[in-house]
């Protein structure tokens, strides 16, 4: 990723050298830190600029996600930067993905650390070179491996300086309201899962017990990649003709500083509250949403009001309720006659805090995670009535022990899906190998 500041050389006529180094260095202190949150790392500072790389040293299976979210990150945030009086910062940025060389380049009495050979950095360099102020825009390859988690606008093909092929340029508008990662990433999801059925008829036979009241927690670990949510996508198709509540969780790297992020986005979502919707307009939509089932409307909108951030005002005071029994409040609400099948991929270390703090609710949990290096399929549950109760102490509550989950591409489709996409749109310079799953290989090398 490279970021140029815009007008720097007017600001040379402007300002005095030191005050232009204070402004030139705060806009690389404010690019740095947001390239560090977001797990890229700053390889060099060029003038006024800066260069950075997602995938290097550690790499992970979304590096372009995360440069690309970056960029409009920097973008959303640099304008506020105060650097000077009088002086409002800005930026433009491009964004290429592709394989370099990575090393330290030694010449007579200089030496460049973190250097990266290869097109990438310089069609990245001619992304930004090309970009109008206040824009990210990225290269074909990136928005592949992207696909619809942002929005777009195409610019069309341009010739660029030392590149012999046109270019195709989409410039990146902003996150797009994807709800599920892996179908947004998955076109040919309605692909058959091969190879699982004994981990599905798991998940199945583990949904009977919870139907008959009997809380169950089934835990799904593995590396990226192995099929975690594929599996969850499946158990979904083999439930659609029964009668449930189904609520879907989604937890998200990049929101690890909101509290309790998966369940205020699923309530925005089952609202159909937009960003850009004015206070009263989102106060209507939970009320529609909520009214249906609730014997104290007012009460029910102030409790759910308040984690999702919208004021009730004088429409909808909030409650005088301690903490504790505020947070308490919202599980009661819950009709206990209902079925649930809560689809959460929150990971090992998050799927507590999602469960319903209710014994007297039929519901199944099937939380996906990460975790660590060992894939498996774990079934906590007592017996006892209601998730929290297998929820209480899973170390204590193993109820079926740990089943393996196959290893990295064995008997599943997506690995060979992936492949034949790669080896029919990805450059014929590489090899068959997607980028995608190249990144989640790298990722665990590192």
């Amino acid at each position: 990723m490279f970021c140029d500041m815009v007008g720097s050389s007017g600001l040379s006529t402007r300002l005095d050298p030191e005050m232009q180094r204070e402004v030139v260095s705060a806009f690389q202190a404010y690019c740095a830190g947001e390239i560090n949150r977001l797990g890229g790392m700053v390889a060099q500072y060029l003038g006024d600029g800066v260069l950075a790389y997602f995938g290097y040293p550690a790499a992970h299976e979304d590096d372009a996600e995360r440069a690309v979210r970056t960029g409009l990150s920097i973008l959303a945030g640099i304008g506020d930067l105060k650097a000077a009086p009088g002086v409002t910062l800005q930026a433009r940025i491009g964004v290429a993905t592709g394989i370099v060389v990575v090393g330290d380049l030694i010449r007579e009495g200089v030496m460049q650390e973190n250097a990266a050979i290869g097109e990438t950095t310089n069609l990245a360099a001619r992304l930004q070179s090309i970009a109008e102020t206040d824009t990210v825009l990225i290269c074909p390859v990136t928005h592949r491996l992207v696909g619809v988690l942002f929005e777009y606008r195409d610019l069309g093909v341009h010739t660029l300086k030392c590149f012999t092929s046109p270019v195709a340029v989409r410039q990146v508008m902003g996150a797009s309201n994807v709800v599920n990662r892996f179908q947004a990433r998955r076109a040919d999801v309605a692909a058959p899962l091969l190879g699982r059925d004994e981990e599905l008829e798991l998940l199945l036979r583990r949904w009977r017990d919870a139907s008959r009241g009997e809380g169950r927690v089934v835990l799904l670990t593995g590396e990226p990649g192995i099929g975690k949510s594929r599996l969850v996508h499946a158990l979904q198709d083999r439930l659609r003709s029964e009668l449930y509540t189904q609520l879907n969780y989604f937890c998200s790297p990049y929101q690890t500083d909101t509290a309790l992020y998966p369940i205020s986005a699923q309530l925005l979502r089952a609202a159909g509250i937009e960003s850009n919707d004015s206070v009263g307009a989102r106060l209507d939509k939970l009320e529609s949403l909520l009214a249906p089932s609730s014997e104290d409307v007012a009460r029910d909108i102030a409790l759910f009001a308040a984690p999702l951030s919208i004021p009730g005002g004088e429409r909808y005071p909030l409650p005088s309720l301690a903490p504790r029994h505020m947070k308490r409040a919202n599980p009661e609400r819950v009709d206990p006659s209902a079925q649930v099948l809560v689809l959460c991929p929150a990971g090992a270390d998050g799927f507590r805090r999602l469960a319903l703090d209710r014994s007297d609710i039929a519901g199944g949990l099937v939380p996906t995670g990460r975790g660590g290096t060992q894939p498996e399929v774990t079934v906590v549950g007592d017996g006892t009535t209601g998730v929290h109760a297998a929820l209480a102490q899973p170390q204590a509550h193993v109820h079926h022990g740990a089943y393996p989950f196959g290893p990295f591409g064995s008997r599943n489709p997506y690995c060979r899906s992936d492949t034949r996409q790669g080896a029919t749109r990805d450059s014929p310079r590489t090899d068959c190998q997607p980028h995608r799953w190249r990144a989640a290989l790298h990722r665990r090398v590192d």
